[in-house]
């Protein structure tokens, strides 16, 4: 009788626990994360290299639209060395490249 009244007490503590967590209206915390805790988001940049123009040793080219050369900035993106076919940039630490036309390659006949 008494095991019977316990487990009916425990299973309706519990029930609404459950409920409560199960209906996807609030998200569970993680206890071991501190309380402040938001982890860093990531944006994925988008560029677009357009066009490189060279007028003789200084290049300059079209990204996004914007006309710029080296050592600048686009959209958070600082633009480190513009090449023949290509514009190296960095980002937060990390580097990329972006090719003009990088879906066209040369054919050998």
């Amino acid at each position: 009788m008494i095991y019977t009244r316990c487990l009916l007490v425990g299973m309706l503590l519990l029930v609404p626990w459950t409920v409560y967590a199960s209906d996807g209206s609030t998200q569970l915390r993680d206890p071991t994360r501190p309380l402040y805790f938001q982890a860093p988001t990531t944006t994925a940049i988008k560029l677009k290299l357009q066009a490189i123009y060279n007028r003789g040793f200084h290049r300059q080219a079209i990204v996004n639209g914007k006309l710029v050369s080296e050592g600048e900035i686009v959209d958070g993106a600082k633009i480190t060395a513009i090449l023949e076919n290509r514009v190296r940039y960095s980002v937060a630490g990390s580097t990329g490249i972006l090719l003009l036309r990088p879906h066209i390659t040369n054919a050998t006949p």
